[in-house]
């Protein structure tokens, strides 16, 4: 159960998220943009929530801070030759030339946009967005394909991969429906940090829970996570195009 509600803390009304399920205590955490989660048992009232949010105040307005001053700053998009484009983690230049014949290609570091009229910004959007949707489904199904082939004799099952926008996590799954959900702004990322999300998923086919057990097979499958999880952090979740 996922409820919306309001706290005033030190004059300033803060809206946050109530989540109930099966757990023994109250748990507070800030998403990557700066938002306050509160998981509780299921029949914990909404008064002894609001108690422990005020009694930890100065960590959550700190911790809100923080996440915000670390979301990048992102700029309207115009679309034009000399702009940056992530992919693959790594920062492309864009060009754009007049063509009848329209569409995008990669080149080392630069995406080439070739449209009808270079004054139609919906149309270079659109086909940018097209393009980064293709190599997103793509580059995510070999990487994820591949990962399991790899491991096979640990995950001898048949999987399946979907791909939507996620604004808190880097991905999900559902052990009973054998399947895995990458967030799509991964294509942003470098491929090594991509194949640790879905090691990280992967795992949870084996052991649902981050206990000891999980952590060792991730840690078997993947020796460095911990280097790749630092380095993905929020970096690219927040990025727009």
């Amino acid at each position: 159960m996922n409820e919306s509600r309001k706290i005033e803390i030190d004059g300033e009304i803060l809206e946050y998220s109530l989540i109930r399920r099966k757990m023994k205590t109250i748990r507070l955490r800030i998403t990557g943009d700066g938002k306050l989660v509160a998981s509780c048992p299921i029949r914990t009232s909404a008064g002894e929530v609001e108690k422990a949010i005020l009694k930890n105040g100065e960590w959550i307005k700190s911790a809100i801070s923080r996440a915000v001053a670390q979301m990048p700053k992102t700029s309207e998009r115009e679309y034009y030759t000399g702009e940056k484009f992530l992919f693959l983690g790594r920062e492309r230049t864009l060009l754009v030339a007049q063509n009848f014949k329209e569409g995008v290609e990669l080149k080392e570091d630069y995406i080439f946009l070739d449209v009808r009229s270079l004054d139609d910004y919906y149309r270079k959007k659109k086909l940018l967005d097209r393009w980064y949707e293709k190599q997103t489904e793509l580059i995510f199904r070999q990487r994820f394909y591949a990962q399991v082939e790899r491991f096979r004799a640990l995950f001898p099952n048949e999987y399946t991969l979907k791909i939507r926008s996620m604004t808190a996590r880097w991905g999900s799954c559902m052990v009973n429906r054998n399947t895995v959900t990458l967030n799509s702004k991964l294509i942003y990322a470098d491929e090594s940090l991509i194949d640790y999300v879905i090691l990280h998923e992967l795992s949870h086919f084996k052991f649902k829970n981050h206990d000891r057990d999980f952590y060792a097979l991730l840690s078997y499958l993947c020796p460095d996570w911990k280097a790749r999880k630092k380095l993905l952090g929020n970096k690219y979740i927040y990025y727009v195009r």
